[in-house]
């Protein structure tokens, strides 16, 4: 039998006793099967990594898994699992069928950000697998956030800021925000405003391969009174991890990743039930599930 996996990445959340043993037992068990394991770390020569935790261990490490080609299997210890759906009981059944190459793989979507500052030098690249957000900062003013599309502008949002999403990121904050639930096989990118100060500002969907341009504007009109260097009026975050050094009047040129990162299916738990499940819909007091 061709075996498939050489090198694995094993992660496990921080601070977790129950990832640490679980991560002892499951290290074990690919030592056993002749597979190499690097903790904590994506190697450049890595098949898989495996993630114990919830989704934002999952997202802490998915750039570099994504920089490496690896595929990752999430196994959920957290509370939501939208990404890490791989349930415990399952855990070596999942790990033999990637050892074998025969491991369900779903692709999906990423987003390049580069940050470009006041003259338009770049300052840094992110890529992006749930969203990049622009919030407003501690003063509770309103913020512009001019931005364009394919080269034409399309509009200054006004408000508490912006969230830029891929479809995989649809239920985290860009659906605490109001905006659209896409399945995470679709490949578009979903504009949506937060708390904006016109009650016409919408969600808006385009397709995957726009590219995107958001000035850092800082406050509108209203606002501003108290400003200082010490609390900005905006902050930027990335798949939830906050970006330093971003000031007035830098951008942010946002356009899709190439290639995917790919995660490794549950063999017993498909979109539609975890959306069921983790959404609370009524419908899962019915047992239609095949």
């Amino acid at each position: 039998m061709h075996q498939y996996l050489r090198v694995v990445s094993l992660v496990k959340k921080r601070g977790s006793k129950r990832a640490q043993e679980l991560g002892r037992q499951v290290h074990s068990f690919l030592v056993r099967q002749g597979i190499k394991v690097i903790e904590e770390t994506v190697p450049k020569d890595c098949d898989l990594v495996i993630v114990l935790g919830g989704d934002g261990t999952l997202l802490h490490i998915a750039e570099s898994a994504y920089r490496a080609d690896a595929p990752i299997l999430g196994v959920n210890l957290g509370g939501l699992g939208y990404l890490t759906e791989i349930q415990i009981e399952e855990i070596e059944k999942v790990i033999m069928s990637a050892i074998r190459g025969v491991a369900d793989l779903e692709k999906r979507m990423l987003l390049k950000v580069e940050v470009l500052d006041s003259e338009c030098k770049s300052c840094a690249t992110y890529c992006v697998l749930n969203e990049v957000a622009i919030l407003r900062g501690s003063y509770g003013k309103v913020i512009n956030i001019p931005t364009w599309a394919e080269g034409a502008f399309l509009t200054t949002y006004r408000g508490d800021g912006l969230i830029i999403s891929t479809p995989t990121g649809s239920t985290a904050y860009n659906l605490s925000a109001g905006g659209p639930i896409l399945h995470p096989r679709m490949e578009a990118m979903i504009l949506t405003p937060v708390c904006p100060f016109a009650l016409s500002a919408r969600p808006i969907i385009l397709p995957a391969d726009s590219e995107l341009e958001v000035c850092m504007e800082g406050f509108g009109s209203e606002g501003g009174v108290g400003a200082s260097a010490q609390s900005p009026p905006f902050y930027v975050e990335i798949d939830g991890k906050l970006v330093h050094g971003v000031k007035s009047k830098y951008k942010l040129v946002v356009k899709r990743a190439p290639g995917h990162l790919k995660l490794i299916s549950s063999p017993s738990s498909g979109y539609f039930k975890i959306l069921r499940e983790k959404l609370g819909w009524a419908g899962h007091l019915h047992q239609s599930d095949p």
